[in-house]
């Protein structure tokens, strides 16, 4: 967010940020309360991570619970 309020940034961020204050930053929303916006998740294969499984998994059942490719 310091890129933003310098003026040499933009970012898309999730809803609850907009109770976040810094200096220089608007948060404008770009979209209607129930819409999705579609994103990728990229990892590499041999990292075992359990935090990064764990999210792998909630990912898939979200993915699966919207009908959404995985």
């Amino acid at each position: 967010m310091n890129l933003v309020g310098l003026g040499v940034g933009i970012s898309l961020v999730a809803d609850h940020w907009r109770g976040v204050h810094y200096p220089n930053v608007a948060f404008v929303p770009i979209g209607e309360v129930d819409e999705t916006v579609p994103f990728s998740i990229t990892w590499r294969p041999e990292n075992d991570n359990p935090a990064l499984r764990r999210f792998l998994s909630l990912a898939r059942i979200e993915a699966k619970r919207s009908g959404a490719l995985f």
